[in-house]
């Protein structure tokens, strides 16, 4: 017995589907960027390029690639965790509509905690470190910091 073959080619076929198919536009908004960059701590040691690092991203994707910078950098001593909580909280959803795209960037410290019950790991939790928390030493100040999940996967 012969194999009956389908007189539709696959490219014609794909052709077909893409012409028949209905789609709505993707709406685009905005690209936006927002940085935060700490090199100088009040108690954790200073770092070298984070300011740069933040302020560099901010503009190449700004000339380059055309995004908009609606709010200025969070630098240094401005980079506190009320100013950060600011920005994520009321800012950006002034700032932010529904098609924009956001790019929140962070350089300085970061930390993790591993967090256990009774002697069993249920994972770890990341932090990013704002400019007036305090070093542990010996323990940690967990309230000082800013909990990794706080940020929104998406407005």
């Amino acid at each position: 017995m012969t194999e009956q073959t389908n007189p539709i080619s696959d490219l014609e076929f794909r052709q077909a589907y893409v012409v028949s198919s209905e789609y709505e536009p993707v709406n685009q908004g905005h690209s936006i960027i927002v940085t935060i960059g700490i090199d100088k701590y009040e108690q954790w040691s200073q770092l070298r390029n984070a300011v740069n690092d933040a302020v560099g991203i901010q503009q190449v994707l700004v000339d380059k690639i055309g995004f908009i910078a609606p709010v200025p950098p969070l630098l240094n001593c401005d980079a506190t965790k009320d100013a950060i909580l600011n920005l994520v909280e009321g800012q950006l959803y002034e700032v932010l509509q529904p098609d924009d795209s956001l790019l929140l960037f962070f350089a300085g410290h970061g930390h993790t905690r591993v967090d256990k019950i009774g002697g069993k790991e249920l994972g770890e939790t990341g932090f990013i470190v704002p400019v007036k928390a305090r070093k542990p030493d010996p323990r940690e100040y967990w309230n000082d910091y800013i909990e990794g999940r706080f940020f929104p996967k998406s407005y």
